[in-house]
């Protein structure tokens, strides 16, 4: 069982699971305008009658590290899940996938959907046995109670050839 420190300084530690989400000046509103941007195409998809049929929107902070109680990766805010929560919803409980395609493994929305059968999740990326965030991505996971079957990852094992250096090392 953890303990939650009692130094207010340490206590940031319990809703961020590694160091690379700095907050500084601009963190939030960056956040704030990246998930705007995915719930603002959300909406036009959403809108009925459909009146486009495809949107695309550039968040940055990306989001997909973000989940139900923390945040970490870069991410604070998670731009997918509120879009597809959107999406959903507003569509009158259509299904909605997700289709994630990155380096790292989207352990933040899996954790959003991992419950859930109205939001499919599947994400392809670096094996976890060798890259961040570690603990999550793995083929077994598929999701649980309601969600189960609603979550797909695919890990690619990660080895490259460096030029010069005649070394196999994983990214």
């Amino acid at each position: 069982m953890r303990s939650k420190p009692k130094n207010p300084l340490y206590q940031a530690g319990w809703w961020c699971y590694d160091r690379n989400a700095p907050i500084v000046e601009g963190t939030h509103i960056a956040a704030q305008h990246a998930i705007s941007s995915a719930v603002t195409a959300a909406r036009a998809l959403a809108k009925k009658p459909i009146k486009v049929s495809a949107v695309y929107a550039i968040c940055r902070p990306p989001g997909h590290h973000a989940g139900k109680e923390c945040f970490g990766g870069m991410c604070f805010l998670n731009n997918a899940a509120a879009a597809a929560e959107i999406l959903s919803r507003e569509r009158g409980g259509s299904k909605v996938a997700i289709i994630d395609i990155g380096f790292h493994h989207g352990n933040g929305t899996q954790d959003i959907f991992y419950d859930r059968s109205d939001v499919f999740y599947s994400s392809v990326h670096a094996d976890p046995n060798q890259e961040f965030p570690y603990y999550s991505g793995y083929p077994e996971e598929t999701g649980e109670g309601e969600g189960e079957g609603y979550n797909f990852n695919v890990p690619i094992a990660v080895d490259l050839q460096l030029p010069g250096h005649g070394v196999r090392t994983p990214l």
